[in-house]
């Protein structure tokens, strides 16, 4: 396969593709721009003999990718691969979004766009060449928000990623949906008899491969009465791969576990992963029990690593993410869990809480659960019945959503551990 990786010394194309009515062509707008922001040309074309050229002897930057990965392959025709600058993705990994926001959106997150201007625009019905353009606004934007520079955005590892890998990651979560959806489904119309909300905190999560050192639960009966909290911890492993490297982190604050007193020395004589295994299988693959967590893809994704790196048969166990069902339902606000338990539960039951505990965030998350839903006098079902499908996460599928697997050295390492599915 001919591959054609960044050359960040080449012209900069903003670009959009989408397919065209007339002969059902595909209809490609662009802006070229020397390195120096000049304004080089613009246009539209239909012919691929003239898309293809642009698009390999350029660095190539565009706005969610995904979408366009299909049309760009038949572009540049069987066996060519090509690495793209992803603007959304560059903008997922800094506001750590699962959910999906349109460059309408993200430029009105950005503050270039008030509704005056864009309550008439129509992104998939647009002209590619207007996409384009407000690309190149996206590109200022988010490199300004990713490190104060214009452009900034080329230098994040995260935006940047292949159309195989693209055209691979489609074909996964297309199938995804269709599994959601039908689970969410079922789910709706289950008659559960309790509410498991889980936590994890790991060593590290080096190649987004968590290696777990508490496992957490908080049971509830079906009104969020309490009935019982547990915390398991969990031996690593020995090694640099699962040692602890949560402080000094180059890039982000030191992360700061319960029990790190004497070079984390509880977690170090605690039960490997194995010695725990059927106990926390058994919690999870109860049929009676709906399982919750906060930011729960991330926990189901760990647990899916840990299961498959002991070659023990992993639970196809879904969970509901309360973070995503109030994103839904509070319309797609980026709420932190402190941010929730602040607002919603009461100061006295808040008080005694410590944060990066798993035993307390599994059980504030549960209250965060009992007050919303106590305070708009509902039902968890009928809480439910007003969300979409997106809420329920499943652990194989989970690693298909993460910006970082554009990464091809994550990619590479996931694909190498059998991860990602095929």
């Amino acid at each position: 396969m001919g591959y054609y990786s960044l050359d960040m010394n080449n012209n900069l194309l903003f670009f959009s593709i989408a397919r065209g009515e007339e002969r059902d062509r595909d209809v490609f707008g662009f802006f070229l721009y020397d390195k120096d922001f000049n304004l080089i040309s613009q246009g539209k074309y239909t012919d691929p003999a003239k898309i293809a050229p642009l698009l390999l002897e350029n660095t190539p930057i565009t706005y969610d990718v995904s979408y366009q990965s299909e049309a760009l392959s038949e572009v540049l025709g069987e066996g060519v691969d090509l690495t793209v600058i992803d603007l959304f993705l560059a903008y997922r990994l800094m506001r750590h979004l699962h959910f999906y926001v349109d460059i309408i959106d993200c430029l009105s997150h950005l503050g270039r766009f008030d509704d005056a201007h864009t309550i008439n625009f129509d992104v998939e019905d647009s002209d590619p060449k207007d996409i384009a353009r407000l690309t190149r606004i996206a590109f200022e934007e988010i490199g300004r928000e990713y490190n104060g520079s214009t452009s900034g955005i080329l230098a994040c590892p995260y935006g940047r990623i292949s159309l195989s890998q693209s055209l691979r990651i489609n074909h996964v979560l297309d199938l995804y949906r269709d599994y959601q959806y039908s689970a969410f489904t079922r789910t709706l119309r289950g008659n559960f008899k309790k509410f498991l909300v889980l936590d994890l905190e790991c060593s590290n999560t080096d190649y987004e491969e968590g290696k777990i050192c508490e496992f957490s639960y908080s049971l509830f009966d079906p009104e969020w009465k309490l009935l019982q909290k547990e915390e398991i911890l969990i031996n690593p492993g020995e090694g640099d791969e699962f040692d602890f490297k949560l402080l000094g982190r180059p890039g982000s604050r030191d992360l700061h576990l319960k029990y790190e007193a004497n070079d984390y020395e509880a977690y170090r004589k605690a039960k490997t992963f194995p010695e725990v295994a059927d106990k926390i299988t058994a919690l999870l693959d109860d049929p009676t029990t709906l399982v919750f967590g906060y930011e729960v893809s991330s926990d189901l994704r760990f647990l899916t690593y840990t299961y498959k790196r002991y070659g023990l048969d992993y639970p196809d166990i879904n969970a509901i993410d309360v973070k995503r069902v109030y994103e839904g339902l509070l319309g797609y606000q980026m709420h932190g869990l402190g941010d929730l338990v602040s607002r919603y539960v009461p100061e006295e039951e808040a008080k005694n809480l410590q944060f990066h505990s798993s035993i307390d965030d599994a059980y504030a998350t549960g209250l965060v659960m009992k007050c919303f839903l106590l305070l708009k006098g509902e039902s968890t079902k009928d809480l439910l019945n007003q969300c979409y499908e997106d809420v329920l996460c499943n652990g194989p599928y989970s690693y298909m959503e993460i910006p970082e697997i554009a990464d091809p050295e994550i990619f590479a390492k996931l694909d190498q551990d059998g991860l990602l599915l095929k």
